[in-house]
């Protein structure tokens, strides 16, 4: 009778794709202090994630968005964390970017966002011609 063979034995290596550097994507520090105690990364989770893309678009943030495209284009699925002190503040001024509008200006905020995907879809189309091999 032969051995047992089971899938812990298999030498199957399984690349789960690109995954950010494991610092925060606010502020991209991985060591940050409040009140004297280290703070931790959290995991985005896409709910978390949603609303920071959301709030970067709105703000124009391009250091944040291209920190975030040049790995992947789903955030929570690229491992991407923060820390909760940076995603709050970070949130809490769109939103009061956003009350500070008026109504008239909506169309604007999605004229923001569109051109922002656009320059996201720019960014993610050089990440892969510069990722992939040349022959």
């Amino acid at each position: 009778m032969s051995a047992k063979y089971t899938r812990s034995q298999a030498k199957t290596h399984i690349n789960p794709g690109p995954t950010l550097p494991k610092v925060c994507v606010v502020c991209q520090k991985e060591t940050k202090y409040v009140n004297k105690r280290r703070e931790q990364l959290h995991q985005i989770q896409t709910l978390e994630g949603g609303e920071l893309i959301e709030a970067a678009r709105f703000m124009e943030d391009q250091q944040l968005l291209s920190f975030v495209s040049s790995q992947s284009h789903d955030i929570a699925a690229a491992d991407a964390q923060y820390h909760l002190s940076c995603r709050s503040k970070y949130v809490m001024a769109y939103k009061r970017r956003l009350e500070q509008l008026q109504p008239a200006s909506l169309s604007e905020v999605e004229e923001r966002s569109k051109a922002n995907d656009d320059h996201i879809t720019t960014l993610q189309l050089l990440g892969k011609e510069f990722a992939s091999p040349k022959n």
